[in-house]
């Protein structure tokens, strides 16, 4: 990309392709019509079967206009999901911002996190030691509304798989995240400073934390993270399965496990 694009149609991408897009630091912002079956045109992105696509470098959003909207005169209606994903799909450096965010389907993102370990194991055989090199997280929602993840595989991120971070009315079901359990901090779930959030039928092993609900203090503000529910999920660490909170944490309430 060369430049922001402000109230763009919905892109398919049919299967069987082989696409990498930079969007070079750049937005694009989508509303109706949006990309999808006939009558079910809600999509910014659908992306089929049997493709290997690379989005990397910058924001996919929905415009201000499109979360207002309601069906037009052609029957179309506004943008719901910002990606629907049957491909193998990579996002590197990528923000996905918006409310009535899903990222769905059979696809597989892979972190390729062992790449970022260069230094041998930690005196104990149990860990890599820590790289000298950041480590990006692989999934990152921040004040995000109304979020759903299913039935998408996560394996190998370098660091956190996913940090939810002030985000409300979260749901993630049915996910595979698979992290080598030598690696140190690949989180599984990262819950921060949430409201409502659902996980369940979710296999999850790491090495690090598999779900931590925590209130990580930051900006000088307090905060909240209450009201998450767990169940019928297999977790497997090396380190803990669960966690409740970090020593500098603000408030935690009404989680049920």
């Amino acid at each position: 990309m060369l430049e922001d694009v402000e109230g763009a149609h919905g892109i398919s991408v049919p299967e069987g392709r082989n696409i990498t897009v930079d969007f070079a630091n750049h937005k694009y912002s989508v509303e109706k019509p949006g990309a999808g079956s006939a009558g079910t045109q809600t999509q910014a992105f659908q992306l089929l079967k049997d493709s290997t696509i690379t989005f990397k470098n910058g924001t996919i959003s929905c415009t201000e206009a499109n979360k207002t909207a309601g069906t037009d005169a052609d029957g179309y209606k506004p943008v719901k999901m910002l990606i629907q994903n049957y491909s193998g799909l990579t996002l590197e450096n990528m923000v996905v911002d918006g409310e009535n965010v899903a990222v769905t389907g059979e696809g597989t993102v892979d972190g390729q996190g062992i790449g970022f370990y260069t230094a041998g194991m930690q005196a104990n055989g149990r860990f890599f030691n820590k790289p000298p090199h950041p480590r990006t997280r692989m999934v990152q929602f921040y004040r995000c509304r109304n979020v759903r993840f299913d039935g998408v595989e996560f394996k190998d991120s370098p660091g956190w798989t996913f940090w939810i971070r002030e985000c409300e009315d979260v749901e993630a079901s049915r996910l595979r995240i698979h992290g080598d359990q030598r690696m140190i901090n690949n989180d599984g779930l990262h819950i921060d400073g949430c409201r409502r959030v659902c996980i369940r039928d979710c296999d999850i092993r790491t090495g690090d934390d598999c779900i931590i609900m925590r209130a990580n203090v930051a900006e000088g503000k307090s905060l909240v993270c209450e009201d998450m529910v767990v169940s019928n999920c297999v977790l497997d660490s090396n380190c803990q399965c669960i966690r409740l909170s970090c020593p500098s944490d603000d408030l935690i309430r009404n989680g049920l496990f």
